[in-house]
């Protein structure tokens, strides 16, 4: 006998308030159930406008618990009534700060059987949905449901076909996709994937989608619901592009069999072949020939094999591993007159940070697209705990917006700005999940400081699970007094941000920061290092032997105190923290670059438009957001470094890729070219004079740094896990290119 099921879904206008958007939903299931339906869909979080169209905290407001709510309660109810099975798409919250776009299904004698979160969310003007929603972490279940296997995939979900696919291999027969889409670029794709996925895997597809112009933007969903079969055809009419409608439609659930048996898609899967593709690895090989491989141990003629990802060999120029590969037909890269070098591995970077009234300019998506242009394949991030709140938030927070965003390899640091017994129990189960650096600031009093009892809590729990502290060591108790003076004097320029914060007090508080970390046992990596007298801190604890390093930045390399000076309120591009020193501590940094008493030139990337950004602090220096961009030309100025003899090119790589790459865990897979490492690559041209502009960079800022600067060395390819991203002036990759990276612990400590 035929399994037929008689099912419905609604598509629907606002009706401007939650408790008549239910009611008129619960109208629906009525005259669906009178009709005999007996399983119903609604739209995306259908007891609710589509809020996401704005990005506002107030809308938090429409979020539930899930089951324990009041709208998957009230329709439990209702389901057990009509006797129908029924999937309720709402906002959920699980607890505070942990949100979710969420389906529940409850079966047709009210019972909940659990709930689908949707896994893509979408971060696009008029569908800001990274602002309220994290992705999904529930996999893609599939229900028994009296009327058989549902399963859900919630809207924007339906442009990736891998839960797709999982929902069919978990048996689904019918997939709901309630969504919110409306008229624009893709809306041709509307008729095109739901079919295809249900051709592809088998099954059934309800694409729900809301109607009309709602109160909070102008997109225009545009209706057009529909139930599709496993051959790709609709069941029965599509619904109006512009009117509410219940859509009810008998499936013949035998089909899903019948399809499965003819068209024997899931009988020739070839999975066994796919972890290259799943992974986001090329298939295929790849060959750079003719360079010079400079890693930080040696410099060797050679060509480098690439497959699936990885660097698979490297075998001297002209041998006969050299020729075989290239008669192998895999596509080669002529790097010819070029070196062959490590990705850049950028450990500090802001990303969409919160400062000052504002946040950088850059999000994951722009900022890592810029590392790319400038051979940089990793990023370490920063996630911030805000006082009040758990350390598990901010990274939480932090990784949804990396998910999906960024064009290159990220991992993240944890900020504690908020340390006491919950946050030091934290760190340890943040160590064992790859987040392995803690920051502390001594500075910024009220926002992120900690006083030295916190320090020395948190260094002793360092010391206890191997995480390494890092410190921004400057006086900010001492600092705000001088910056209180300041003001009352009337210095309000920006080039009294570099007066006001001494190197003294930088010194004081990386000499302090030293003697907290002996005393916990614990090691201790000194960002964003300035001045002369803090380097010397460093280099008398190292000459100790002390699990004690430094970092530096390019802006204090190649910037000073002249820089802040500029004429009117030119000197604001130039203000971050620590801040650029008068001109003769450079000399200092270079030799302690040398002497590896400084140990990683990172770039504190945290840009802040001139103007509307910068300009919040005219007439008074302390409310200009501190920092600058420099995520982009990092790698080019280590290499104008090279060209000046202040360093080597081994060092050129040893403290932009394999020193960082060791000290944030993630060595040999990161920072060098040898057999197993991810193939971060660079095809650098040595040669290639440019000129450093805002005009030109990809950073998504209005000035630069170095505007107008000649330097001599570009990267011409760049490559990620084997992907080409960058050729010759192109960019060639995407957003969500880069996966997240888990960091072991630090790979240098004695």
């Amino acid at each position: 006998m035929p399994h037929t099921v008689r099912a419905a879904l609604v598509q629907t206008e606002w009706t401007g308030d939650a408790e008549s958007m239910m009611a008129a939903h619960e109208k629906y299931a009525r005259d669906a159930a009178a009709q005999g339906a007996r399983v119903i869909g609604f739209q995306e979080v259908f007891n609710a406008p589509y809020f996401c169209q704005v990005q506002e905290p107030e809308h938090h407001r429409w979020a539930e618990p899930v089951p324990d709510g009041p709208t998957v309660t009230r329709f439990g109810a209702l389901a057990r009534e009509l006797n129908m099975v029924m999937v309720l798409p709402v906002f959920e919250v699980e607890k505070p700060g942990f949100y979710y776009n969420t389906a529940a299904v409850i079966d047709a004698d009210g019972t909940y059987l659990g709930k689908y979160r949707k896994h893509h969310i979408p971060q696009v003007k008029g569908f800001w949905e990274k602002y309220y929603f994290r992705p999904g972490n529930l996999g893609w279940p599939v229900f028994d449901t009296t009327v058989g296997r549902i399963g859900v995939y919630i809207c924007y979900d339906r442009h990736f076909p891998e839960g797709w696919r999982a929902l069919g291999l978990a048996g689904a027969q019918l997939v709901y996709n309630p969504s919110a889409t409306s008229r624009g670029l893709s809306a041709y794709l509307w008729k095109l994937e739901q079919p295809a996925a249900a051709v592809a895997n088998a099954y059934f597809v309800a694409a729900i989608n809301r109607v009309g112009v709602e109160e909070y933007g102008d997109n225009d969903f545009y209706g057009s619901s529909y139930f599709v079969d496993p051959r790709g055809r609709f069941v029965g009419d599509v619904a109006s592009d512009t009117d509410a409608e219940l859509v009810v439609r008998d499936l013949d659930l035998d089909l899903v069999d019948e399809v499965r048996q003819q068209w024997a898609f899931y009988r020739d899967r070839r999975p066994d072949a796919y972890g290259p593709l799943v992974e986001g690895r090329p298939m295929t090989r790849t060959l750079i020939s003719g360079g010079l491989v400079v890693t930080a141990s040696e410099e060797l003629e050679a060509d480098v094999l690439v497959e699936g990802g990885k660097v698979a060999a490297l075998a001297l120029r002209g041998s006969d591993p050299a020729r075989s590969w290239a008669a192998s037909g895999a596509r080669t890269i002529d790097a010819t007159g070029h070196y062959v070098v490590p990705g850049g591995v950028d450990g500090h970077t802001h990303m969409e940070m919160p400062f000052g009234g504002t946040r950088s300019a850059d999000t994951f998506e722009t900022g890592t697209r810029a590392a790319a242009w400038g051979g940089t394949t990793t990023i370490v991030d920063f996630a911030i705990q805000r006082p009040g709140e758990s350390v598990r938030a901010g990274v939480d927070a932090w990784m949804a917006k990396a998910d999906g965003a960024c064009a290159v390899d990220y991992a993240f640091h944890a900020i504690l700005s908020d340390v006491n017994e919950s946050s030091l129990k934290e760190m340890d189960a943040l160590v064992d999940e790859g987040i392995t650096s803690f920051k502390l600031f001594m500075a910024y009093p009220g926002v992120f400081y900690s006083d030295d009892g916190q320090i020395l809590r948190a260094m002793q729990r360092g010391a206890a699970n191997g995480a390494l502290t890092m410190m921004h060591a400057e006086n900010g108790i001492a600092i705000d007094v001088l910056v209180e003076q300041a003001l009352a004097e009337g210095r309000t320029d920006p080039r009294y941000h570099g007066e006001v914060r001494k190197a003294l007090l930088e010194s004081e508080a990386t000499h302090r920061a030293i003697q907290l970390a002996r005393v916990a046992g614990a090691p201790l990596y000194v960002v964003h290092v300035s001045a002369t007298e803090a380097v010397a801190e460093l280099a008398r604890a190292r000459d100790l032997g002390l699990n004690v390093f430094g970092e530096t930045c390019p802006q204090y390399l190649f910037l000073s105190t002249d820089n802040l000076a500029e004429p009117g309120f030119e000197g604001a591009k130039y203000v971050c923290s620590t801040p650029l020193r008068p001109r003769d501590h450079q000399e200092h940094l270079w030799r302690a670059l040398r002497t590896n008493d400084l140990s990683v030139v990172s770039t504190d990337h945290c840009p802040f438009c001139f103007v509307g950004q910068k300009d919040l602090g005219v007439g008074d220096f302390s409310r200009i957001p501190n920092g600058m961009p420099g995520v982009e030309h990092r790698m080019d100025l280590l290499h104008q470094a090279v060209v000046e003899g202040h360093i080597s090119r081994r060092r050129w790589i040893e403290l932009a890729c394999a020193t960082p790459a060791r000290m944030f865990g993630m060595y040999p897979k990161k920072g060098t070219v040898a057999p197993g490492a991810d193939a971060d690559l660079v095809v650098y041209d040595p040669g290639a004079e440019q000129t450093l502009s805002a005009a030109t960079h990809h950073m998504n800022v209005d000035y630069s740094a170095y505007e107008g600067k000649r330097v001599t060395g570009r990267a011409r390819t760049v490559l990620s896990r084997g992907r080409v991203i960058v050729d010759d002036g192109s960019y060639l990759g995407s957003a969500g290119d880069g996966s997240y990276v888990p960091r072991s612990t630090c790979q240098y400590l004695v």
